[in-house]
């Protein structure tokens, strides 16, 4: 297979969109009056108390920015599976993924033998 990166670019081009999308997202939440004001009067103690409160985010907001990382990890995937594909078909095209860990991992298992520096397997 060709190397070729027009996958990658597309799914960068689109989550470009979505964070153009976002920062239109957060004019409007931010915009000409984010919060309302509700004064409020407690005759029993004579206190007066007047709360802020913000405007909640629109439920689109999750959907946009959930959106936006699927595009981005896609991306990677995509060159990782062109990384992989470089010498042909990868030997478990299935687990081919960009890594990406919340937490070092214990133990990391190649799937492919290592290879000396003729290229050929097997130990230097």
């Amino acid at each position: 297979m060709a190397w070729t990166v027009e996958g990658i670019r597309f799914k960068l081009a689109r989550a470009e969109e979505h964070l153009k999308t976002l920062d239109a997202m957060r004019d409007g939440c931010v915009g000409d009056n984010p919060y309302s004001i509700q004064p409020e009067f407690d005759a029993k103690t004579g206190w007066h108390t007047i709360r802020m409160v913000a405007r909640p985010p629109s439920p689109w907001l999750g959907v946009v920015i959930g959106d936006a990382a699927h595009d981005l990890r896609s991306a990677l995937n995509h060159l990782a599976w062109q990384l992989a594909s470089l010498d042909g078909e990868p030997p478990e095209p299935d687990k081919v993924q960009f890594p990406i860990f919340s937490e070092q991992p214990k133990s990391f298992q190649p799937s492919m033998p290592e290879r000396n520096a003729t290229g050929a397997p097997g130990s230097p």
